[in-house]
């Protein structure tokens, strides 16, 4: 069996702009078999240098983003194989596109982490009259939901 060619672990090359790309190969994707590369854009070739550097230590660190995929295209998918009773699908529904979706849909998944979650929790945890408030919309309580949606 001949030897396998090994990937360069990346490479920097110059845009017609006149700056500077870094490209790092990151792995196949599992699903579709296609190259993934991360890439940064640089004005001089030193700053892409560097930047090529920080890319590798980042895929050498299983660190870099799997997917450009967002966090509400990742609820809706799996909402689309999430085995749940219709009750529960409906209260998800409703959960997901009054909380979820406003402060994470349009964020990339890798970014989210364990902080913005905490703090996403914690801002839940304050403004708990907002979840019931709801169901019973007296003046004092659109007062304090006003309140904790700003």
């Amino acid at each position: 069996m001949p030897p396998r060619k090994r990937r360069s672990p990346g490479h920097i090359e110059e845009l017609p702009s006149g700056s500077f790309r870094a490209v790092v190969f990151a792995g196949l994707n599992p699903q579709s078999g296609r190259e993934r590369r991360i890439r940064e854009t640089a004005r001089t070739h030193a700053e892409a240098t560097k930047l090529l550097t920080k890319l590798q230590r980042q895929v050498d660190e299983n660190k870099q983003p799997k997917s450009s995929i967002t966090v509400g295209q990742s609820v809706a998918q799996w909402l689309e194989v999430a085995d749940l009773q219709t009750t529960t699908r409906e209260r998800y529904d409703d959960l997901i596109r009054l909380y979820v979706l406003p402060t994470f849909g349009i964020l990339q998944a890798g970014k989210l982490d364990a902080e913005l979650l905490e703090r996403f929790y914690a801002r839940l945890q304050k403004c708990r009259e907002l979840v019931s408030s709801i169901a019973l919309p007296d003046l004092r309580r659109r007062r304090q939901r006003l309140m904790c949606e700003r």
